[in-house]
């Protein structure tokens, strides 16, 4: 988007990335952050999943796979939380560029 009046940077700060990328870049950054955000809690479910059948296995059957399971299990927790976390600020990211272009 080329415009013929000077932008001016300093009473508006985020004047940059709304000449070059254009109004609508804001909602694809929240688009594409909400969307892998949601592909990966669906992941670490999944991971989790696995992980807690390996613990029964493991538990039932008595091998020394039960460690790696349940560390297995934590990690897929914690990139539940972290997309969580993603999505949270993607959230409130979302309520700010509202307000800022209401």
């Amino acid at each position: 988007m080329v415009r013929n009046n000077p932008v001016d940077f300093k009473s508006n700060p985020h004047a940059e990335l709304h000449t070059a990328a254009g109004p609508g870049c804001y909602n694809r950054l929240m688009t594409d952050a909400i969307g892998t955000a949601l592909g990966g809690l669906s992941t670490s479910a999944a991971q989790f999943q696995k992980a807690a059948e390996n613990v029964v296995k493991a538990t039932q059957k008595g091998t020394d796979d039960l460690p790696a399971a349940i560390v297995d299990s934590k990690t897929s927790a914690y990139g539940y939380k972290a997309n969580i976390a993603v999505l949270k600020t993607a959230d409130k990211m979302m309520g700010s560029l509202l307000d800022m272009f209401a």
